[in-house]
């Protein structure tokens, strides 16, 4: 990662200081139970990491924190394996029939 002269760092189009990436550690070191979306959710709104529509930055903050566990700056609890969505059978009764 490239810093530049004040030591800011420009990750997922966001400038982070020094100061701000070791906050980001230093959740992911203290909520070791919380899951990726929910650490990156936290980590937005301590960071007031938003998009111009007022959501947070889940994805750019999962990304980061992708590239943080790929430098060995933090351990990630492991992905939770999704169940897929069965979807219940519909079946057309007398006010579904077409009149």
């Amino acid at each position: 990662m490239k810093h530049d002269e004040n030591g800011a760092i420009l990750i997922c189009g966001r400038m982070f200081t020094t100061e701000e990436l070791r906050d980001v550690i230093e959740t992911v070191r203290l909520f070791p139970k919380l899951s990726r979306h929910e650490l990156a959710k936290t980590i937005c709104e301590g960071l007031s990491w938003n998009a111009p529509n007022g959501r947070y930055k889940i994805d750019a903050c999962k990304q980061l924190l992708d590239r943080l566990e790929m430098q060995k700056e933090i351990v990630l609890p492991e992905k939770k394996k999704t169940q897929p969505h069965s979807r219940e059978q519909v079946v057309p009764g007398q006010r579904t029939e077409p009149e």
